[in-house]
């Protein structure tokens, strides 16, 4: 069942807001670009990885993009379920609340599972595609993969996007 009083405030921050406002770019663009800096950075020194400051400055242009497109493969989701929702329950209780998940169990069950999958995208681009051409160990690989991908994950998925209009 279709429901057309589905507006774009449906869709979750910070997707929406970046599209609407580009000049958000300005400032989402370096925070992202320094978490994911110092992510690496620290990371490479807790691991005992000689001359951390050079290997970061190599792979974080890879890092910080592949972190944008994790974050977009998580909001892709967002915004499928906001727009085709699959039957009238779906709607109710998913697509309707994932503005704000905390209306809804299933919608923050539905969200959680979105930065889940963003997460899980984080760890394998960084993985596969930013480190593989380092001559990083396996294990340092997939330890820096699964920081970047914990703690970089979107987890503004979760605030109810009234808070920002």
């Amino acid at each position: 069942m279709k429901n057309s009083s589905i507006k774009l405030y449906n869709v979750i921050f910070p997707i929406w807001m970046l599209l609407i406002f580009p000049q958000t770019w300005l400032v989402v663009a370096p925070v992202n670009f320094i978490i994911d800096f110092a992510v690496v950075f620290f990371m490479m020194k807790k691991l005992g990885i000689q001359q951390p400051k050079e290997k970061t400055k190599k792979v974080i242009l890879k890092v910080w993009l592949c972190g944008f497109i994790g974050d977009l493969v998580g909001g892709a989701f967002m915004f499928i379920s906001s727009f085709f929702s699959i039957n009238n329950w779906w709607y109710q209780n998913v697509a309707r609340h994932v503005y704000n998940p905390f209306q809804s169990i299933y919608a923050f069950l539905w969200t959680s599972a979105c930065v889940l999958v963003s997460a899980a995208a984080i760890y394998y681009l960084n993985r596969i595609y930013c480190f593989k051409s380092t001559d990083f160990e396996e294990t340092h690989i997939k330890k820096l993969s699964l920081a970047l991908a914990v703690i970089t994950a979107p987890y503004l998925f979760l605030l109810p996007t009234s808070w920002f209009i």
